[in-house]
């Protein structure tokens, strides 16, 4: 058996250390991610987000680029980038592979009718 200060048990008794700090690392971590969350959780319930298609959208949008926007905001910026000639068409080739692709082609659908309900509105047929 090896003893108390040969430098095996000092390595094992390191490694028990780094292990503990390690677990102690991980739980702050998963407390962090249960915090983010529900803050997460939060803002939604503020922005009114009752829709899941939203929800999920807005998680993307959240955690991917780290910003957090009104509804209103959302649909101007949506709207927009919808409006670049492709972009809708695209979304619809990409289903079978892009992220929340069903989602976003039927946000793309929405905008689509909504855009000309409004092209209507302002510009009546005679």
């Amino acid at each position: 058996m090896a003893k108390k200060d040969s430098p095996i048990m000092k390595k094992v008794k390191s490694l028990r250390d780094i292990r503990a700090r390690i677990d102690t690392i991980n739980k702050a971590a998963q407390n962090k991610q249960e915090e983010f969350e529900l803050t997460l959780m939060d803002i939604e319930d503020d922005l009114g987000c009752n829709d899941d298609t939203l929800k999920a959208l807005g998680r993307i949008v959240t955690r991917y680029f780290g910003i957090t926007i009104t509804p209103e905001i959302f649909e101007a910026e949506v709207k927009r980038i919808l409006a670049i000639k492709g972009v809708p068409e695209y979304i619809e080739s990409m289903k079978p592979s892009l992220p929340y692709a069903k989602e976003l082609a039927a946000l793309a659908e929405v905008m689509k009718e909504i855009s000309v309900k409004q092209a209507n509105d302002t510009y009546p047929a005679n």
